[in-house]
């Protein structure tokens, strides 16, 4: 009897619980906005193909900056599966001496899987950074338990390691061309241009300064002038003066020829 009153108490308290919520849910409507207050930007990072731009490991500059302790330092993480001298012989996964340049899946005597047996390639620098970095993601399949090294640094020590032990390991590929050349060629270009109409302003300058300090001079030599008590002569009255004396001179002749006649004509 106390059981049922205790069960029939707790089931009452519940349901007026859950019915409050549900009543005021019906007084007061929440209401949710159609757009947010206050939006935040997130920078685009996707390229025009719509996925991130990985940013280009330069294997070539980095295999020939490598460091070779390191990467033997590297190597022990493998030791448990692989030996590194010439001759070894195989553990849970083969040699390694000469891997760089060898053909995949070619040890003789080692049970490889069937991925790593069908994927039937030379081991390179690329598809051994590709490999190393991501064991089962580049050769799905493979029994290899190895989680990879994802720092490109370590990594690339490790396989600069492996190339030094490999008789037949190819060249280092080319490092990949500087794009700072470019750069550094249309900076000398826009400097050389700079300098160019610097010059020109320069000239521009030099040539108004001459001209002002004509300009100067001339009105120097005329206060000169004018301090001495010669008034400035403008040259076209010279000029009409000088003409004007000439027909007095010819008027002189003329009346000097008259005379001439008259007393000639009188003797």
């Amino acid at each position: 009897m106390t059981f049922t009153k205790v069960s029939g108490a707790l089931l009452a308290v519940f349901l007026i619980v859950l019915g409050l919520k549900e009543l005021s849910h019906v007084v007061y409507h929440p209401h949710e906005l159609e757009e947010a207050a206050y939006k935040i930007e997130v920078p685009e990072t996707l390229g025009a193909g719509g996925a991130a731009e990985e940013e280009v490991l330069d294997l070539g500059a980095m295999l020939r900056n490598a460091d070779l302790s390191a990467g033997e330092s590297q190597s022990r993480k493998c030791v448990s599966c692989h030996t590194f001298e010439a001759g070894g012989g195989a553990l849970t996964g083969p040699n390694l001496h000469g891997v760089v340049g060898r053909q995949a899946g070619s040890v003789s005597g080692f049970n490889y899987s069937s991925a790593m047996a069908d994927y039937d390639n030379p081991w390179l620098y690329q598809n051994l950074n590709e490999y190393l970095q991501n064991p089962r993601g580049y050769i799905q399949g493979t029994a290899m338990s190895f989680a990879g090294i994802r720092d490109d640094e370590d990594r690339v020590n490790l396989i600069a390691y492996l190339a030094s032990i490999s008789p037949d390991a190819p060249e280092f590929p080319e490092p990949l061309p500087e794009e700072e050349e470019t750069a550094e060629g249309e900076t000398a270009e826009g400097e050389a241009a700079a300098e160019g109409e610097a010059t020109s302003e320069e000239g521009e300058e030099a040539a108004s300064e001459d001209a002002a300090a004509d300009g100067e001079e001339a009105a120097a030599e005329a206060e000169a002038d004018a301090s001495e008590g010669n008034p400035p002569v403008d040259a076209e009255e010279a000029q009409d003066e000088a003409e004007g004396e000439e027909p007095e001179a010819e008027t002189d002749d003329a009346e000097t020829q008259d005379d001439d006649a008259s007393d000639n004509e009188t003797e």
